[in-house]
């Protein structure tokens, strides 16, 4: 784009980029997997529905809540990294309760959370 007036016209502006769509639906599924220790599990999860020519999935996000009051940690995040649909989630404090919930991430934003999985460490998953 440039400016055009009686003096002339100026320069070109900087080219910019813009990427369209929407941000990805939430993962779906949200299990677990295997239970490794009394402090240990191992979470899977699906992608959310696809979105037509939607930008792709870049990254996973898990989070951990302790029922504490603080917001639920981010534990593992995949960057740009492999896009595993598998975390294992360590240092649980056995007969603690907690909540384990995964987002998906593109270019637009962070989908919202994917089922809620209630994890008592060392007892039998719910």
């Amino acid at each position: 784009m440039k400016a055009v007036n009686i003096a002339g016209d100026s320069v070109y502006s900087q080219s910019l980029t813009v990427t369209v769509g929407i941000k990805p639906n939430a993962p779906t599924n949200l299990v677990i997997n295997e239970i490794l220790t009394a402090s240990e599990i191992q979470v899977t999860w699906q992608d959310g529905a696809a979105i037509t020519d939607n930008p792709p999935i870049i990254a996973y996000r898990v989070y951990l809540d302790d029922f504490s009051g603080n917001p639920p940690a981010l534990i593992y995040d995949t960057g740009s990294g492999s896009l595993t649909n598998v975390f294992t989630v360590n240092g649980l404090t056995v007969g603690q309760t907690y909540s384990v919930t995964v987002t998906a991430v593109n270019p637009i934003g962070e989908s919202s959370q994917s089922n809620l999985l209630t994890v008592h460490a060392g007892v039998a998953p719910s």
